[in-house]
């Protein structure tokens, strides 16, 4: 069963991760920075934040949307291709920005999904 449900929320949260990244592929922050991947991450380790609080009680739950939905759905392979390919095109200070942003942004996302619950 434990297989199934993370294979579930992972099937999910891959074809969200698609949608959303077809949506804002073409959308660039700092007009070099891709934005869709730091979009999908921010909001993917928000909703952790959230699950992670929310469904300390309930594993079944959190196998579903914490460890299927949100492993699939953020994606740091993408960001990582992005970034080597800012690199090879020497966009050296974007390749910075992005991983700072990225960092900054996700770690972010997650406390203030934290946060929200814990009130």
């Amino acid at each position: 069963m434990t297989f199934l449900l993370v294979a579930l929320g992972g099937a999910i949260g891959a074809v969200a991760r698609y949608l959303l990244g077809l949506r804002f592929a073409k959308v660039y922050l700092f007009s070099t920075i891709p934005l869709a991947i730091f979009i999908v991450n921010c909001i993917g380790s928000f909703l952790l934040g959230l699950m992670t609080v929310l469904f300390l009680e309930s594993p079944s739950l959190f196998l579903l949307l914490g460890v299927g939905l949100c492993g699939a759905f953020t994606t740091f392979s993408t960001f990582s291709v992005e970034v080597v390919q800012l690199l090879r095109a020497s966009k050296w200070s974007a390749a910075v920005v992005h991983v700072l942003i990225t960092m900054v942004g996700v770690l972010l996302s997650f406390l203030t999904g934290v946060w929200l619950v814990g009130i």
